[in-house]
């Protein structure tokens, strides 16, 4: 994986593809999902993580299958993860690229 590459966070997406265009703040966000405002604001500012709860209330208001906004979550995860942990990754191996003998006795 390219580690120069940028990986956005949730707050990141959120904000530059549906808030801005929209023109919707994160008060008013808050208001139509009903959650607490400091929970988007800290959403937005990565300093939280969506939850299935979250995901799923920016699905319905966004009209977007339910599992959309938590697979981008966990895509942002799965991608960091790889860069954070690359050494220790690359020291798994494929079973498929590995070979084996069996014994039938």
């Amino acid at each position: 994986m390219d580690t120069a590459t940028e990986i956005p966070t949730i707050g990141e997406v959120l904000l530059n593809e549906f808030l801005n265009p929209l023109s919707i703040s994160a008060t008013l966000l808050s208001k139509e999902i009903g959650v607490d405002v400091a929970l988007i604001q800290d959403i937005l500012l990565d300093k939280r993580k969506l939850s299935p709860d979250i995901a799923l209330r920016l699905s319905i208001l966004f009209e977007k299958p339910d599992n959309y906004f938590i697979s981008i979550q966990n895509d942002i995860d799965i991608k960091n993860l790889r860069i954070k942990k690359a050494k220790e990754l690359s020291q798994i191996k494929p079973l498929a690229k590995r070979t084996f003998s069996f014994s039938l006795s």
